[in-house]
């Protein structure tokens, strides 16, 4: 998903862009809008993610708002490995874009996402979305996505 990252979209095409290629791969997960507030660096709102099963989410663009620092969660990750971040928001339904519109927003990168589709949503599939953030030193996952 990180060959999206230089599509000229903002937080809400961004989540469009990589719900469009999860559900194309039969992926559980949640469009959420909301905000994202920090202590210091302040408030992102509106603000649009990912959310995956297990809590993880998928945020490539709020580096765009708060600056490209390794701080900043950028992604895919676990909230709680982000503490200085609250992500808060609600489920919405989303824009389910077409091939076209997503090739078009994407500049066709779209078209360089590869998401295996799972077998199914079970206890195996829940594990290996807990891979994809493999623990780094610290415990924490260092937000890497698969292309």
């Amino acid at each position: 998903m990180l060959k999206l990252e230089d599509s000229a979209v903002e937080c809400d095409g961004m989540t469009w862009l990589i719900s469009y290629a999860l559900r194309a791969a039969g992926v559980d997960f949640a469009v959420m809008q909301g905000y994202v507030q920090h202590q210091y660096m302040g408030l992102v709102a509106p603000h649009y993610w990912i959310e995956m099963p297990l809590g993880y989410v998928i945020d490539l663009r709020l580096r765009l708002w708060l600056g490209d620092e390794d701080e900043v969660p950028h992604g895919i990750f676990h909230p709680d490995c982000h503490e200085a971040f609250k992500y808060v928001g609600t489920r919405v339904a989303g824009l389910q874009l077409s091939e076209a519109l997503a090739s078009c927003l994407s500049d066709k990168r779209i078209e360089w996402v590869r998401i295996p589709r799972p077998p199914n949503q079970s206890h195996a599939y829940k594990q290996a979305i807990s891979a994809m953030s493999a623990e780094s030193q610290h415990g924490c996952a260092r937000g890497v996505l698969a292309s």
